[in-house]
């Protein structure tokens, strides 16, 4: 039986869950007054498939064109599109009590939205929501926030080259870092402990080979501009180099969050931004590369 929106649009659960997420307060009437002016019937055929990583990807395509309307364009800057993912959050409630996951987990994992509202904020200078093309991951139980970092249930693609112990289409815990983590050694040490006993006990059946990441925050470029003890370079040196990326600007729209298409432009308020912006003006790339944790134990 496929699951409605209509069983879960209910404005009292969807405000006591943004209290819950400490969503911006002027967002929470916009989102309240979304969910009670839309005609929330016609996500229906796109609701159920939030729920699935083969559907979701398809389903946050159409929720957002659904928002729009010749008077509103932008669908409120995504807020419309944002009602439908948090009121499809409380049935991710219901996933995550079946699989026995804390609340505690559960409400660090969401805030992803909070998190997302942030930065949007930051790039553009109003509250909206633009990451559509990720969130599903979270709404179907895949990927967790636990301490630090966030680990996502993944298997490698079967048309790509080993990585280490992973050989194509190995099951691998993906590891992705929050824009607000906080990289200490004690705090990374202490993710990696949180999932490795999360996914045995939760997941039991998911045998995966390692803990696999790819991102800018692993480019060896970055070792020519932090100073030794960077919690960048602490965060890298956890890892086993599988593949490297110098022809890529990794992680720019991250550290300077917006794009210039002027590289004089960009503003030198860290030594990580001083660092790529002499890197890039001088015709170099900042790059990014993939590897797995080692020791996982």
């Amino acid at each position: 039986m496929k699951t409605s929106i209509l069983d879960y649009a209910q404005p009292k659960r969807l405000a006591s869950l943004c209290l819950e997420l400490d969503m911006p307060g002027e967002v929470i009437p916009r989102l309240l007054s979304h969910l009670d002016g839309m005609e929330l019937s016609r996500f229906d055929p796109w609701f159920d498939g939030l729920f699935s990583l083969g559907t979701g990807g398809e389903s946050v395509k159409r929720i957002p064109a659904f928002c729009k309307t010749e008077g509103d364009l932008t669908g409120d800057s995504g807020l419309k599109a944002l009602a439908v993912y948090l009121t499809a959050a409380l049935h991710t409630r219901e996933l995550y009590d079946a699989l026995g996951v804390e609340q505690d987990v559960y409400i660090d994992t969401m805030k992803v939205f909070r998190r997302f509202l942030s930065e949007h904020v930051v790039r553009y200078g109003h509250y909206g929501f633009d990451r559509h093309f990720w969130i599903y991951r979270q709404l179907s139980s895949n990927l967790f926030r636990l301490g630090a970092l966030e680990f996502e249930i993944y298997r490698f693609p079967e048309k790509t080259e080993p990585a280490g112990p992973i050989m194509p289409g190995a099951p691998a815990l993906s590891v992705h870092i929050p824009s607000d983590a906080v990289m200490s050694r004690d705090a990374l040490d202490s993710s990696y402990r949180m999932a490795r006993d999360f996914f045995a006990r939760h997941f039991p059946d998911f045998h995966y080979t390692c803990a696999y990441c790819s991102t800018w925050l692993l480019s060896p470029v970055l070792r020519e501009i932090l100073k030794p003890g960077s919690r960048i370079l602490l965060f890298q040196e956890d890892y086993e180099i599988t593949r490297v990326d110098l022809a890529s600007n990794g992680g720019l729209t991250w550290v300077f969050k917006r794009n210039y298409e002027d590289f004089a432009l960009l503003p030198e308020d860290t030594a990580l931004m001083r660092g790529m912006k002499k890197v890039l003006l001088c015709g170099g790339k900042t790059g990014s590369a993939a590897g797995y944790v080692r020791n996982w134990g």
